[in-house]
C-alpha cells in the first residue's frame, strides 16, 4: 500500500486549558462539536441545553465532556474567540479555513486530538451544531452494549457519488459510483479504540470533502471495521423536515424530556436495587453479603485487594534508541521523568550527577510526546545523540506522570534485568551518585529486596482541590497509605514488574508517588524503608558541603546551574567545607 500525501491532523493550536479541562481525568464520552468562529450563539444553546451538567453527570461511571472545533482565518478571529476559550475551555481551534471542502480535515483533527489526549476516553459522539442529542439515552444504549466496536449511527447503504452540486467529488478522487456504507453525518459515534486505525488508514486514502463519507465508509472499510445502524440517530432529510414543521418538533421535544425524566427515575431505582444486593463495590464498599454496613477499616482494607478483573490495561509503546543500555554489570538504572522541552536540565544532569565513572550505574530519561510538533522533533534528535530517552505514546502531561513511571518500570524490567535497584529522580533534583552506590553495597541486607527505599510520608492527606487533587471515586479516603516523597525513591528491580501489573486492577491516580510507592505497594504487601538522606518536597535549600560530608543523598528544585556548582564541589580536591 503506497503511502500519500495527506493532511496534517496534527495543526491544532495547544490549549493546555482545555486538555485539563476535557481529559483529566478521561471522560466516557467525548462530545466532538463541530462548530464555527461566528457560531457563538449555537455553543451557548448547546451548553445551556442538551450538554448542561445536569445530563452530563448523572453517574460517575458515564461522565460526558465536549469539545467545540472551529478554523480560525487570521489572528483577529483568534484574539476574539481567546476570550470564549478562556471562560469554557471547550474550544478547539486550528489555523484552516472553515469551509466545506475543510470539513473532512476538521473532524480527522478533532478524532486525533482526542486520540492523543484522552486516552481512557470509551466513546466519541461527532455531532453538528445544529443537531439535538438525548444524551441520557444515548449513555444507557452504550452502557447496556458495551463490547460494540463498531461506528454507531444512521446507516447508509447505498449513497450515490455526486459527480456536481455541493456534494461533488472528482473521479481522481474516487472514480466510483457508489460509496461503501456509511452513516449521516450529523451525529454518530466512533468508540475511541478504532480511532487510530481511521486516521492511520487516512494516511494511504486519498480525502475527499464529503466527511460522513470518507469517514465512516471509506477508511473505515480501509481499516477493515464494521458499521451499526441504530434508528434512533438523525439523518439530514429528516432533519430537515424537523425544522419545517417546529410543532411537531415541539411537541418531539415535549416526549423526549419525558423519556428522560422516565430514564432518571429508571436510572435511581435500578442504581438502589444493584447496590442493594452488591457484595463489594469498588466505589463505595458500603455493604457486606448479611447487608450489614461495614466499618471504615474495613472498607479501607477492601480498597486495596487488586480487582478481579483488569480496570487500567497497561498498553504503552515506548520507543528507545538504545535497548542494550543496561549490561550485565549494571546495578542501579536512574529513570528521570522530564518534559519533553527540558533539554537544560537534560543536558545539566548528563554532564553532573549522571555521569558516573563506575559501569554500576546507568541512567534514562522519560519523556510522553508533545503536542508541539518541534519539541518531538527536538527529542528524537536528542535521542540519536546520547541514546538515554525512552519516550512513550501517551502526551506529556502531569496527569500521565503516573503512566511515565509505570513504563519507566516496565522497562527496567525488561531490559535491565541484572540491576538490583531502581531509583527514580525528577529532573530538578540533584543525586550524590557515588555515595549513594556505596551506601547500597555496604549496608544493603536481604531486607532491602521487595522494598522502596526514600523518605517517608506518613499519613499523606489527600487534595481534593488544586493540581494534585483526586476525586472521592478515585480514592474515597482522607489520607493516603505510607508512601516514598517522589521527588527520589529506590524500587528493588525485583518488585517493578509487579507494582506495574497491580496497576492494572486498581483505579488509577496521577499522584505518582502515592499511587506507586503507596497505594500499588500496599496491594503487593512492599515493605518501605525509610533512608536519611533523601529529599521531600518542601525540602531546604541543599547546600553543596551537605553532599560533600555526606550528609545528604538527594536534593530537589534545583537549577542546572546550582547542579553543575555542587557535583563540581563534590568532585573538588579542595571543595573548602
Amino acid at each position: 500500500m503506497i503511502k500519500r500525501e495527506t493532511i496534517d491532523v496534527d495543526s491544532f493550536r495547544i490549549n493546555s486549558d482545555l486538555l485539563e479541562n476535557v481529559c483529566n481525568p478521561s471522560p466516557y464520552l467525548v462530545v466532538l462539536i463541530l462548530s464555527t468562529f461566528g457560531a457563538k450563539e449555537e455553543r451557548n444553546s448547546i451548553r445551556n441545553t442538551w450538554l448542561n451538567s445536569v445530563w452530563t453527570n448523572l453517574h460517575p461511571n458515564f461522565t460526558v465532556k465536549h469539545i467545540f472545533i472551529l478554523g480560525l482565518k487570521n489572528r483577529n478571529e483568534e484574539l476574539a474567540i481567546l476570550h470564549e476559550s478562556k471562560i469554557f475551555k471547550d474550544i478547539l481551534s486550528s489555523n484552516f479555513i472553515d469551509s466545506y471542502e475543510n470539513l473532512t480535515l476538521k473532524v480527522l483533527i478533532g478524532l486525533n486530538w482526542i486520540n492523543k489526549n484522552c486516552e481512557h476516553t470509551k466513546y466519541v459522539l461527532k455531532a453538528d451544531d445544529d443537531t439535538l442529542i438525548l444524551v441520557p439515552n444515548l449513555l444507557l444504549f452504550l452502557s447496556q452494549n458495551v463490547h460494540i466496536e463498531r461506528i454507531i449511527g444512521h446507516v447508509v447503504e447505498s449513497g450515490v457519488v455526486n459527480r456536481k452540486g455541493r456534494w461533488k467529488v472528482a473521479l481522481d478522487l474516487y472514480p466510483h459510483k457508489i460509496y461503501p456504507p456509511y452513516v449521516f453525518g450529523n451525529s454518530y459515534v466512533i468508540p475511541r479504540s478504532l480511532l487510530q486505525s481511521l486516521i492511520t488508514a487516512s494516511n494511504y486514502m486519498p480525502s475527499i470533502s464529503t466527511e460522513d463519507a470518507y469517514i465512516t465508509g471509506i477508511l473505515r472499510r480501509e481499516a477493515k471495521r464494521k458499521l451499526l445502524h441504530h434508528p434512533g440517530f438523525s439523518f439530514w432529510l429528516q432533519s430537515t423536515k424537523m425544522t419545517k414543521k417546529p410543532c411537531k418538533l415541539s411537541k418531539w421535544i415535549v416526549k423526549a424530556m419525558i423519556i428522560v425524566a422516565v430514564f432518571i427515575f429508571a436510572i435511581l431505582f435500578m442504581w438502589h436495587k444493584f447496590y442493594s444486593r452488591k457484595i463489594v463495590s469498588h466505589k463505595n464498599f458500603t455493604l457486606n453479603g448479611d447487608g450489614k454496613r461495614k466499618t471504615q477499616d474495613e472498607r479501607y482494607a477492601d480498597y486495596f485487594i487488586l480487582r478481579k478483573n483488569k480496570i487500567n490495561p497497561f498498553t504503552v509503546n515506548f520507543t528507545s534508541m538504545n535497548e542494550n543500555l543496561c549490561d550485565g554489570r549494571t546495578y542501579l538504572i536512574i529513570i528521570i521523568p522530564s518534559k519533553v522541552q527540558n533539554s537544560r536540565q537534560r543536558h545539566a544532569i548528563r554532564s553532573t550527577w549522571a555521569m558516573t565513572s563506575s559501569a554500576l550505574v546507568k541512567h534514562v530519561f522519560l519523556v510522553g510526546y508533545s503536542l508541539n510538533t518541534s519539541w518531538n522533533d527536538n527529542i528524537r534528535k536528542e535521542s540519536r545523540v546520547f541514546k538515554d530517552i525512552l519516550q512513550g505514546d501517551f502526551v506529556d502531561s502531569y496527569y500521565n506522570l503516573t503512566l511515565n513511571i509505570l513504563m519507566g518500570l516496565e522497562w527496567s524490567h525488561l531490559f535491565c534485568y541484572n540491576a538490583t535497584f531502581i531509583l527514580k529522580a525528577d529532573d530538578d533534583t540533584f543525586v550524590n551518585t557515588p555515595y549513594l552506590l556505596h551506601v547500597l553495597q555496604t549496608n544493603v541486607t536481604f531486607d532491602y529486596r521487595g522494598v522502596i527505599i526514600g523518605k517517608l510520608n506518613k499519613d499523606g492527606k489527600v487534595r481534593r482541590n488544586g493540581v494534585w487533587k483526586v476525586g472521592t471515586n478515585s480514592y474515597p479516603f482522607p489520607h493516603y497509605p505510607n508512601y516514598m516523597f517522589g521527588n527520589t525513591y529506590l524500587v528493588s528491580r525485583n518488585i517493578a514488574n509487579r507494582l506495574v501489573k497491580a496497576s492494572e486492577y486498581m483505579p488509577y491516580l496521577p499522584i505518582e508517588d502515592a499511587y506507586i510507592t503507596g497505594i500499588l505497594a500496599k496491594s503487593i504487601r512492599t515493605k518501605h524503608q525509610h533512608m536519611n538522606g533523601f529529599t521531600f518536597w518542601y525540602d531546604t535549600p541543599p547546600k553543596a558541603c551537605d553532599f560533600v560530608n555526606s550528609k545528604r543523598i538527594t536534593a530537589t528544585k534545583l537549577s542546572p546551574r546550582m547542579m553543575e556548582f555542587i557535583w563540581g564541589k563534590i568532585n573538588s580536591r579542595y571543595p573548602n567545607c
